[in-house]
């Protein structure tokens, strides 16, 4: 057999023709929000042959102008590309089988491949230099040793850098903040963290104590100055977020064309979520990311994990995001449990309320509780005429609006450096700081 780098090279590229046509093949029978996911996951580089490269970028840019993509109209394209006919003919029928669940474990394989031609076309460049008498020979060790060095640096998994972990640590965020609109909010409550793209916060809450109104007004905060976002929903349909915005916050419905409301099926696992966040990055340079909530995202198929195991492998997944991806992350958790003893303002949730409490204070840059003091009846002051609740109990025990609902803040990844509470009124038509 002939060993030389030509053969070697040829040897590669033909042995993963087959692989690239399932991909290619897979990506043609996908549904559009599969096809999403491959699309954030693939890129034309990962394909050695060069119409299967030529294949895949048509490909991506009928999707990008049609997303029900027209079979029709990209076969015409490859024709006026000229791309071979090969990698369109039969390959739905002989190669469709990949599917959004598959479709990162196929990108690996293309992507170990592409590492496995990067290293045999340097290994080509490296022989050559060697065979050159002017060279010394200190000059090919070297460059044997950067060779090595670049190979290895390609075989890291994707992830943050040292330096990223090192200034998430410290509460420096890298990428800037995001804007809500006023002196009040990005001077004062949040001006350290809450709203600062690398970062994360952590938003807990009983069931009916306003934590998906919290979110809705801190994303309409940031539509209304021109950010963009993504709103995953665990609970629920895109309507009825899109609905709850419209009629209980007044937003202006232009504004929701910068709102990606993406609901549970679409994105039911953290490594959908990843990849649909990526797309999106790349696709419209969102600015910030809710999750609604946490503990509704599913394990992994046949995942042995306890449920403690998988919430702090979402934490540290989400939080990893948001440095790499460059958004701003508010994340809704609900608390599975509450201890018996505990009495009035002590039901006030905390983050060790959680599975996964540990992970999940290490990984937030600030953690928020919101509490309504209606729901609990040792805090309503009631009518002793007609039983009607007239207010509320505040956490220093003085009577306020029996509306109100409260937002505390503490800031992590330091010693607490303070706890802050923030007054809201929440009612039918949303919620809004207390005057």
């Amino acid at each position: 057999m002939n060993n030389t780098p030509d053969t070697m090279q040829k040897y590669t590229n033909a042995a993963n023709t087959e692989l690239e046509y399932m991909v290619l093949g897979g990506l043609l029978d996908m549904d559009y929000q599969s096809r999403t996911l491959a699309f954030a996951v693939l890129d034309n580089t990962l394909f050695s042959d060069p119409d299967n490269q030529k294949a895949f970028i048509v490909m991506k840019e009928c999707f990008d102008d049609n997303p029900t993509f027209d079979l029709v109209w990209y076969d015409s394209q490859l024709a006026k590309n000229k791309v071979s006919p090969v990698t369109n003919k039969n390959i739905m029928d002989n190669y469709g089988h990949i599917t959004a669940v598959n479709i990162e474990d196929y990108a690996d394989k293309l992507k170990q491949l592409k590492l496995r031609r990067h290293i045999i076309t340097e290994t080509r460049q490296l022989l050559e230099y060697a065979l050159t008498a002017d060279h010394e020979t200190d000059d090919v060790v070297q460059k044997l040793e950067g060779m090595k060095a670049e190979t290895i640096d390609k075989l890291k998994p994707a992830g943050l850098t040292p330096k990223q972990i090192h200034e998430r640590d410290l509460l420096q965020p890298k990428y800037g903040a995001l804007s809500m609109g006023s002196d009040m909010w990005d001077n004062d409550y949040f001006k350290e963290v809450g709203r600062h793209k690398g970062t994360t916060e952590v938003a807990v809450a009983h069931t009916k104590h306003g934590k998906t109104e919290y979110a809705l007004w801190k994303c309409l905060k940031f539509l209304q100055q021109g950010h963009k976002g993504i709103y995953f929903i665990m609970e629920g349909t895109d309507t009825s977020i899109k609905n709850k915005l419209i009629r209980k916050f007044n937003i202006e419905e232009k504004l929701l064309d910068n709102l990606i409301i993406i609901d549970k099926p679409q994105a039911n696992t953290i490594e959908k979520i990843s990849s649909l966040i990526k797309y999106w990055k790349i696709k419209k340079d969102i600015d910030f990311v809710v999750v609604d909530y946490m503990q509704r995202i599913d394990p992994p198929n046949r995942s042995n994990n306890s449920r403690t195991e998988h919430i702090t492998h979402v934490s540290n997944r989400l939080t990893d995001i948001s440095i790499e991806s460059k958004v701003f992350m508010l994340i809704l958790a609900q608390p599975h449990r509450v201890d018996k003893f505990r009495k009035k303002w002590d039901l006030q949730p905390e983050a060790r309320d959680l599975d996964g409490a540990s992970a999940i204070e290490k990984d937030a840059h600030l953690l928020t509780s919101i509490f309504r003091p209606v729901m609990i009846k040792d805090l309503q002051v009631v009518s002793e005429m007609t039983g009607r609740i007239l207010n509320v109990l505040d956490p220093v025990g003085q009577a306020v609006d029996k509306n109100s609902m409260f937002i505390q803040q503490k800031l992590n990844r330091a010693e607490e450096i303070n706890t802050t509470y923030i007054q809201f009124i929440h009612q039918s038509e949303g919620i809004e700081i207390a005057q």
